[in-house]
């Protein structure tokens, strides 16, 4: 290498010329990546500004953390917190979470608006689930080669023999001399918790330091990048491909982290590649669209409005409703985090039944705090049909149907009182 190589395939490119420790092209992609993830009306009704809210909410746990209740993964809910002076990598280790699984993303904005409005249960689901998921064993994904490659392969702030009592100021300085701005939405100690930096100030005294970073083989080259990757973003494909003539970026834009083995559009231009044939860029365009960002819902019945019924039982039923949606539209993210089941945003658990997820069960599952409900749902290809029990505030109890008798719409009694709901 570089004179044996015929043609190179790059999957979630990183640029060796910024592996300064701070990863500035990860933090310069947030902007990008959460504007793109609300663009054409994906979070309407949730935000108009995720990109304001991640920076309110970073200036709101900078001096203390956001603290609410959290569901575990048997169900309970427990008091936790996120950030705060001793945790500022928290909140950007969450949305870089993200990259490994699309519904984990787009719960994200929901649950920062929910957050800079005081409630942070949304968000501590959020981290329970990437929190909950079994790690792979170290013959598929090992945690040491992984960093002992990177704190040997980095541009430290550091030389290989510098004391390791030094490196805090040392990375402190450094940080300060790119600016915060290099780091917006999220601040300069954001970007000294949790980043490769930090993980690296402990590392033993290598033997060598780092090679410079050398010439690119001029060879027919494709990368490959998730338009929703933070870890290796798209930023960093195209500095990498701007440095070899003739090379082609194809992004999928609503994928994070490694296209290749997800879509076929990327493995048919790979086929393209080997066989000389132009690459078609936007291959992935339609197979790999952006998702739409989950809503949260109003956190009390309170604040629900009446829905299917006057009064009470329409915001029991409306809360019930958003309950039932929630587990539909978030179950996605339990599969992404590895775990065997959805938390509820106040309380319980839903379930898939089926490797299809044609069928979902609800354990006193909660959205809106002082509703839950417990009962399956099956889906016939079409719509999701079934019943659930709900458990409301007070005497407001009752049971909700989905398309009972072939009808498009929840219904059913609350509290004795009639409740019709269109789906939809």
């Amino acid at each position: 290498f570089p004179t044996r190589v015929s043609h190179m395939v790059l999957d979630s490119v990183i640029d060796p010329a910024t592996m300064d420790g701070f990863e500035p092209q990860s933090f310069g992609a947030v902007p990008r990546v959460l504007t793109d993830l609300c663009a054409r009306n994906r979070c309407r009704g949730i935000t108009p500004d995720p990109v304001g809210d991640v920076a309110g909410l970073v200036a709101a746990t900078a001096s203390r953390p956001l603290r609410g209740n959290r569901t575990t993964m048997r169900g309970t809910v427990v008091r936790d917190s996120i950030g705060g002076p001793d945790a500022q990598g928290d909140l950007p280790s969450l949305l870089m979470a993200g990259d490994l699984g699309s519904t984990l993303r787009t719960m994200w904005p929901g649950a920062t608006r929910a957050a800079r409005n005081g409630d942070a249960a949304p968000m501590l689901r959020l981290a329970t689930l990437i929190s909950g998921g079994t790690a792979p064993p170290p013959g598929e994904i090992s945690s040491a080669l992984f960093f002992s490659t990177l704190c040997a392969d980095t541009a430290l702030p550091w030389s290989s023999t510098t004391p390791v009592g030094q490196r805090a100021a040392m990375m402190r300085s450094s940080a300060d001399a790119i600016g915060a701005a290099a780091f917006a939405p999220f601040g300069i100690a954001n970007a000294l918790s949790g980043t490769i930096v930090d993980f690296c100030r402990t590392w033993p005294e290598a033997s060598v330091d780092p090679l410079a970073v050398g010439p690119l083989p001029a060879v027919p080259t494709l990368l490959l990048n998730g338009g929703q990757d933070l870890r290796t973003p798209v930023e960093a494909a195209t500095a990498v491909a701007a440095r070899i003539p003739g090379s082609a970026v194809l992004v999928a834009p609503g994928a994070g982290h490694s296209v290749l083995y997800q879509y076929a559009c990327a493995r048919s231009q790979l086929g393209n590649l080997m066989a000389g044939r132009r690459i078609a860029t936007a291959a992935c365009n339609r197979e790999a669209p952006v998702p739409t960002a989950i809503p949260v819902p109003p956190s009390t019945v309170g604040k629900m409005r009446p829905t299917g019924a006057p009064g009470t039982a329409g915001r029991v039923a409306h809360a019930a409703r958003a309950a039932i949606q929630d587990g539909v539209r978030s179950l996605g993210a339990a599969a992404d985090a590895g775990v065997a089941a959805l938390p509820g945003i106040r309380g319980g658990l839903a379930r898939q039944r089926d490797l299809l997820g044609g069928v979902i069960s609800y354990s006193r599952f909660s959205a809106v705090s002082g509703v839950r409900v417990t009962g399956q749902l099956r889906f016939n290809g079409t719509t999701f049909t079934g019943a659930v029990r709900v458990d409301g505030p007070g005497a407001w109890d009752g049971t909700l149907y989905l398309a009972r008798g072939g009808q498009r719409a929840y219904t059913g009694r609350i509290g004795g009182v009639p409740v019709r709901i269109p789906l939809g």
